[in-house]
């Protein structure tokens, strides 16, 4: 504890669900950071941060709730996460909330596609003109899985290098349309990925079509779609690329997308 300082910050210690904290765990839900040492469902609250004077604690005993280098400064990042989190714009946040939906209701399912979302390291979302040029925007869904999921094939930094590997055409009659739009439903592409028994080519084209079939979920409801939603987004394509492989340069150009985004519904 700095002893320059004469306050120090708290958040209470809370116990959620087993979604809730496997959510907040993989970094879905910021406003919660495990507090590993008290058990996999202890949770800071960073909703509820208050300040305490230091003279305030001699007489309150505590624990520690992390150990280890790793641990802590993990527990640092996810803090700094929160209050550093970005706020898309309202319009914006119609188009992503269905994948937003779709991540809360899936990932911890006993599903293909829940499979696929827990080899997720994160979701981010790209701006190509930067979001002070105003609407409409121009999107890239990045999804980023952990690294040693993919193929070392997938090694790119999200160039053009896609269209110099190979797809089965056994694969292509059932994933593609002549125009190349995926027409396999997101499930149907997960179960072909959780088989593993595509060629590392073809694994390559299958998580590529799945970015793509989870971008393509990115539409506000119809009872959102007012013409200042509907004209706030020009076009949502989709990226794959490795956590070991995305580079700093695009990181400090996108936004992570997580449950936190989330709202309640809008008035009917």
């Amino acid at each position: 504890m700095q002893t320059n300082r004469f306050t120090v910050q708290v958040a209470p210690l809370v116990y959620l669900s087993e979604q809730k904290a496997a959510e907040s765990r993989d970094g879905k839900r910021p406003r919660y950071v495990h507090v590993p040492n008290f058990g996999e469902r202890a949770f800071a609250d960073l909703s509820a941060v208050a300040t305490l004077e230091k003279e305030e604690l001699p007489g309150v005993s505590h624990e520690h709730g992390i150990s280890g280098d790793v641990a802590i400064r993990e527990f640092g990042r996810r803090v700094a996460r929160r209050f550093g989190r970005f706020a898309f714009p309202d319009e914006v946040g119609f188009w992503l909330r269905p994948l937003e939906e779709v991540v809360q209701k899936k990932h911890d399912k006993n599903s293909a596609e829940g499979h696929a979302l827990r080899q997720i390291c994160q979701l981010r979302v790209e701006c190509h003109a930067g979001w002070t040029s105003g609407p409409p925007y121009s999107l890239t869904l990045c999804v980023i899985p952990y690294s040693g999921v993919l193929p070392s094939l997938m090694a790119s930094t999200g160039e053009d290098e896609d269209f110099d590997i190979p797809l089965s055409p056994k694969v292509r009659q059932w994933l593609y349309s002549e125009d190349m739009t995926p027409k396999a439903s997101a499930d149907r592409i997960a179960r072909e990925i959780q088989k593993a028994e595509a060629s590392p080519e073809d694994t390559h084209w299958l998580w590529l079509a799945l970015s793509q079939a989870w971008a393509k979920k990115c539409a506000p409801a119809r009872r959102d779609q007012t013409p200042e939603v509907m004209q706030a987004v020009e076009m949502i394509d989709s990226d794959v690329v490795p956590e070991d492989v995305y580079p700093l340069s695009r990181y400090r150009k996108s936004e992570e997308l997580d449950l936190d985004h989330l709202s309640g519904p809008s008035p009917v």
